[in-house]
């Protein structure tokens, strides 16, 4: 699980993602990428409790 942070947040904000595609597309809209966040034997086919809103324009969840 990739964790990034959004320096541009008020209160800053941390987004999780297992995808490295979204991943590197927050990175280029100005997140930071703090590598591996944790690691997770998710296989796709249930739900995943962790947050996952975020707004670059708004730089806030």
């Amino acid at each position: 699980m990739y964790r990034l942070y959004n320096p541009n947040a008020k209160a800053g904000s941390h987004h999780y993602t297992l995808s490295s595609t979204e991943r590197d597309n927050l990175v280029q809209a100005g997140w930071k990428s703090e590598g591996i966040g944790f690691y997770s034997t998710f296989d796709g086919t249930t739900g995943f409790p962790a947050p996952n809103g975020w707004g670059v324009d708004s730089g806030q969840w």
